[in-house]
């Protein structure tokens, strides 16, 4: 199937950095439809009395339950602060290093002027 640009819809969307513009065909702006039709209808709670579809999967847009404790398993992510904490002492870690890297290289060059000296003095 070919897109001519009738079938396509320029649709900006939100993401956690910024707006990002998305290509849409037909199929996708008719889904896109149905998806704003749902959205504007107002919550309707869950009946106590009928259990929740084991085949039909969560939304990725509810949030977490806070009371869920974390999967042990799961990786951090790396923005967290820790991780940011612990990049940051490693690159204080490395100017150490080089400042003393640099200092011993100067301490190197004055001896090196000083025995200079004392061999022109002799």
């Amino acid at each position: 199937m070919i897109l001519t640009p009738d079938d396509i819809t320029l649709v900006e969307t939100r993401h956690g950095n910024g707006n990002s513009v998305e290509l849409f065909d037909e199929t996708d702006r008719a889904n896109m439809d149905c998806k704003k039709q749902n959205v504007d209808k107002p919550a309707v709670p869950n009946d106590p009395d009928i259990p929740d579809d084991p085949d039909i999967p969560d939304d990725p847009d509810t949030p977490d339950d806070p009371d869920t404790p974390d999967d042990p398993d799961t990786p951090d992510d790396p923005d967290t602060p820790d991780v940011q904490i612990h990049q940051m002492i490693q690159i204080h870690q490395m100017i150490q290093i080089h400042q003393m890297i640099q200092i011993h290289q100067m301490i190197q060059i004055h001896q090196m002027i000083q025995i200079h000296q004392m061999i022109q003095i002799h």
